[in-house]
């Protein structure tokens, strides 16, 4: 299989369980809001922001990104 290929397939397969494993988290965390205790509701938030920027943002450019950069290497 060419590598080029093979990150296409990761970067798919990769995307959905991801996806999935943030939304379980977060609303696992989101579930501490209406909890009225103003350090859960703090970590609950940080944690969910985390979660959907990596997710989201850094997960689709930094998974393909350091990819490349380890097939230019190999």
């Amino acid at each position: 299989m060419e590598i080029n290929e093979a990150l296409r397939l990761t970067s798919a397969n990769i995307g959905h369980v991801v996806t999935s494993a943030v939304i379980i988290l977060a609303g696992t965390f989101a579930a501490m809001l209406p909890s009225e205790i103003l350090t859960l509701m703090q970590v609950s938030i940080c944690v969910v922001i985390g979660l959907v920027l990596l997710a989201f943002f850094l997960l689709p450019f930094l998974f393909n990104g350091l990819m490349r950069i380890k097939r230019d290497i190999i």
